[in-house]
This record gives C-alpha cells, structure tokens and sequence, in this order.
C-alpha cells in the first residue's frame, strides 16, 4: 500500500497511516459516491488504531504524467549552452525528448536547432511516463472506529462496507483492501481518559510526528491541502491531559 505524501516529488513517499481524508474516502467509494464528495465529512468521526505497521519497501513504478503548460524542457541558458558547445548538455535533452516525448532523435536535434525555449505546452495533451521510486507497506493492520450520530447513515455505511458498490482499495488504486470484523455499537459511553489507544491530533512522547491531510478546499483552480500535526504509535499512550473518548474492546479511543 501506499498512502501518498503529496508533497514528494522525485519520490512516492507514503504515510505510516492512512489519513482520515483516505479513510473517508474509502467510505465514499463503498457507497458508490465520488471519493471527493464532502456531503457527510462533518458528520463522520474517524479514530484510527495502529495494529501493525508492516513492512515497508521500495519498488520502481511507471507513473503517467501529462504536459505542465509552464515548465520548459529546454530553457533559454541551456539554448545558449549548448550553441556554446556543451555536448552533453544537448545529448541530455535530445535523450529526454525522445524517452519521455516520444520524438524521435533527429526531430529533437531539429527542435533545438531552432534556437528557442521548448515548453512542455509544447506536447499539451501529450502523456508520458517516468520511472519514480515508490515506497510500499506490505501488510499493514489497522482498525478504525467512526462516531456517527445519524442512525440512518450508520446503517447505510454498514451495509456498504459490508456489501460494497464498487470494489474498495486504501491508498493507490490497486491496493484492495480486506475489510474483517465491522459491528455497531450503539449509544457508547463518553468519558474523562488519561490514556490513547489511537492517533493523536497533538504531540504525544515517543510517537512518529507527522502532518497529515485532513481535508482539501478547492481555491480557484486550485486545491489547497489543510494538514495538522498527529502523533502516531502502536499501543497505548499517556495522554498530556485528560480527555473525552471511548473505551472499546479494551482500547482507549478518541475522536479528534
């Protein structure tokens, strides 16, 4: 599995944990609905515990990009580089033309020789692919805990988990995803815990601390990404102060 940083850019880095806005969207596709619609994203807590990390490891993935109407491929300086005779320079570009654009090596000799920037508006519509490193976790184990108010809604993501509309997957399309042991417990108890049991919104002592998305707003035609600090464990923890939660199956649960 892989559970993407969107901040990586050479590398498909990926989260020790799915994020809340990944399990949301999870619950979504089981539903059948668009994994970006936010309809019941406030009236879904997510808690999520942390059986077993897994294993991590690397693999190499063709990932498909399409042309960026902005960047370059060949910039003014490098033009003038290579009209200076910087060789490897221009065996370089001719290289990246023909592998990732698909021409062939004369029509990128021809496509230099012209003596202008070349722009990747240039091939717009243009897809092609590039090798990345990707990061996996193999085998990871994780159980979520939702707090739903609306009776009706509960019984609806119930019976989609159990009975999904589409196939459901975590992380990358391809990673399906096994889904054991789905109850309802009704009316739970709220009360004062000293200890955590799940992912903390907060900092948190010998715990992983990372930023995680937990939601996206769309800005013009842009997405903004909003993330917030989250302790990460595998056990139990101390809490820095006493707070309201759940205690299921022995495990200190808190929605944040």
């Amino acid at each position: 599995m892989n559970f993407r940083v969107p901040t990586a850019i050479n590398f498909i880095l990926s989260f020790s944990v799915p994020p809340p806005t990944t399990i949301y969207g999870l619950i979504m596709n089981s539903l059948g609905k668009f994994q970006n619609d936010y309809t019941f994203y406030d009236k879904i807590k997510i808690a999520i515990q942390i059986n077993d990390y897994g294993q991590k490891t690397w693999d190499t993935v063709s990932y498909m990009k399409t042309a960026d109407r902005k960047s370059m491929i060949v910039k003014n300086k490098e033009i003038k580089q290579i009209q200076d005779g910087d060789q490897k320079l221009f065996e370089d570009k001719i290289r990246e033309l023909n592998e990732n654009y698909g021409l062939s090596i004369q029509e990128a000799e021809n496509l230099i020789n012209k003596q202008s920037s070349i722009y990747k508006s240039d091939f717009q519509g243009v897809f092609y692919t590039q090798a990345l490193q990707c990061e996996r976790i193999l085998n990871p184990n994780y159980k979520v805990y939702l707090l739903i108010e609306d009776d009706n809604l509960t019984d609806n993501i119930y019976a989609s988990l159990k009975n999904p509309k589409r196939p459901l997957y975590l992380g990358q399309s391809d990673d399906f995803v096994i889904i054991k042991n789905i109850n309802i417990i009704r009316n739970p108890k709220e009360q004062n815990l000293k200890k955590i049991s799940t992912i903390y919104r907060g900092i948190i002592e010998n715990s992983e601390i990372v930023k995680l998305p937990e939601y996206f707003k769309k800005r013009g035609r842009t997405i903004k990404c909003f993330k917030a600090n989250y302790s990460l464990f595998k056990g139990v923890r101390d809490l820095p102060s006493e707070e309201q939660g759940y205690i299921v199956e022995n495990n200190y649960v808190i929605f944040n």
